[in-house]
């Protein structure tokens, strides 16, 4: 069942990642660009408009999904950039649900 899933993301995530190295766009960046996101993500939950919040998590998690994509087909995995994606991806992670715990959507203690 995973696999294929995997399989069709790889599908679709290809090309996407193809188009992206093209016009110059590298995994690290690509990964720096998915925090950015998590913070406006983040912001918009402070802000109340959970709706564009929600937007912006879903871009977030694309753009992760794309860095790696990036990196496998244009043969630039490093391990910098795997460290620097799973930095990111747990800063965000920290962003996002401390913004959810401050606006007491979801309070910290049940």
């Amino acid at each position: 069942m995973l696999e294929r899933l995997r399989i069709w993301v790889k599908r679709f995530i290809e090309p996407i990642a193809l188009g992206a190295a093209k016009i110059g766009l590298t995994p690290n960046v690509v990964s720096v660009l998915g925090f950015f996101t998590a913070l406006v993500s983040a912001y918009l939950v402070v802000r109340g408009n959970l709706i564009f919040a929600a937007i912006f998590v879903i871009i977030s998690g694309f753009l992760d999904v794309l860095d790696g994509a990036i990196a496998r087909v244009t043969g630039r995995v490093t391990k910098f950039g795997g460290f620097l994606d799973s930095l990111l991806d747990r800063y965000s992670d920290v962003v996002i649900l401390s913004s959810i715990i401050y606006t007491s959507l979801c309070p910290l203690f049940w």
